[in-house]
């Protein structure tokens, strides 16, 4: 938790001072729109016998639009108030709301907030067992486009439902992928608890693949098996997220690990880019057919696509090791990677816990720990022009 910093906080008569002086600025009809332009969120408010009535609130941010509002029940308890989902919002629900529920904010995300607040302030945490769920992105098909990308799938028809489910970055795929770009999608399902039996094809070789929970099965794989990202890794990867639009209290960029009060970062426009489409939509409502075919293009001044450095790294070590005056040293390549993707998968099924923490819990392991180094000599190398590459004596 971060410090104020010796920031003075300003108290309920003075935010409303600050509202009071903004009402000048209505030039709306006072029947109609009465008072500031500038208002306290209904959060703020709590509502009995008629009468509102202001509450304090507590707000913990990790960044920029993904905070939650919580007020204190008790000594040692606390109860979500206005929780976001930026970022968590276009996937499906792993858990339905009650009946009565009449907040626009599901359920399951007052639930998700509920547990890394509790984590902050140290608080003890209720395990929710839809957390072991994979991730599933609820898509409608839309357009004509993702129509035809889908072929002869027979549940592709135009407004059907269909899931795009998440899939593990770390340990996704427990073989080589043989088909290069790999797009999963499987037929949409309410209920839950059958999520881990659908059967998902990938729209571009219309190979079926299996998802498999890694709590239940690390042995017998099949070769179509794929490890989706579960709720758990979610949970981890968002607290870990950096605010971008602003520095850390030392000037430097954020880190994952940044608290306190964050400084201004400055802007200099440089020349102009074109992007074919700038974001991704998913991250901001979800159910878009475009993330079937989201690709952002930048062109140049002579139209070509940009390429970034690591393209432009990874281009240099094709062209300098898969020539033949390099066969010679392919003979010699260093790319032995300690076993850390089974000692994962056998931690996680023998300790009965999710894959994110099985990875957290090995990470500092003899294993991690050497693959780290392995990293930093693939770098040192990489920095020479020749990646992974040892001269033979």
């Amino acid at each position: 938790m971060g410090k104020s910093e010796d920031v003075r906080i300003l108290s309920w008569g003075e935010v409303q001072e600050i509202v009071d002086q903004f009402e000048s600025l209505n030039r709306y009809d006072p029947a109609a729109v009465k008072g500031s332009l500038l208002n306290l969120v209904d959060a703020n408010f709590t509502e009995s016998h008629r009468k509102k009535t202001q509450r304090q609130l507590y707000g913990y941010s990790i960044a920029a639009k993904r905070y939650a509002l919580s007020e204190k029940t008790g000594k040692s308890e606390i109860k979500v108030i206005d929780p976001k989902a930026h970022g968590i919002g276009f996937l499906y629900q792993p858990a339905d709301s009650p009946e009565d529920w009449e907040e626009s904010v599901p359920n399951w995300i007052f639930e998700y907030w509920d547990c890394i607040l509790r984590d902050a302030l140290y608080l003890s945490c209720k395990r929710q067992a839809w957390l072991d769920l994979p991730q599933m992105m609820r898509l409608t098909i839309t357009t004509c486009n993702v129509l035809e990308m889908l072929g002869g799938w027979e549940i592709a028809c135009p407004y059907n439902f269909l899931f795009l489910p998440m899939i593990d970055p770390v340990l996704g795929f427990p073989f080589p992928k043989q088909n290069g770009n790999v797009l999963l999608v499987c037929p949409f399902s309410s209920e839950q608890k059958k999520w881990f039996d659908l059967t998902c094809v990938d729209v571009h070789s219309e190979k079926e693949y299996q998802l498999l929970n890694c709590k239940k099965q690390i042995e017998n794989i099949p070769q179509n098996a794929i490890f989706p990202s579960q709720f758990a890794r979610l949970r981890m990867q968002y607290q870990r997220h950096p605010e971008a639009k602003s520095l850390a209290p030392d000037g430097t960029a954020c880190a994952p690990e940044t608290t306190g009060l964050l400084k201004r970062a400055h802007v200099i426009a440089g020349d102009i880019r074109y992007v074919g489409k700038e974001t991704d939509r998913k991250w901001e409502a979800g159910e878009d057919p475009s993330a079937l075919e989201f690709k952002a293009t930048e062109y140049g001044r002579s139209g070509k696509v940009l390429a970034s450095q690591e393209v432009k790294d990874v281009a240099k070590f094709e062209s300098s090791v898969f020539q033949p005056e390099a066969a010679q040293n392919l003979l010699s390549v260093d790319l032995s990677i300690p076993p850390v993707a089974e000692l994962v998968l056998r931690f996680a099924q023998k300790k009965r816990c999710s894959l994110h923490e099985a990875i957290m819990t090995v990470r500092e392991s003899k294993h991690a720990r050497a693959f780290r180094k392995w990293c930093a000599r693939f770098a040192s190398h990489a920095m020479n022009g020749r990646p992974g590459a040892k001269k033979s004596n």
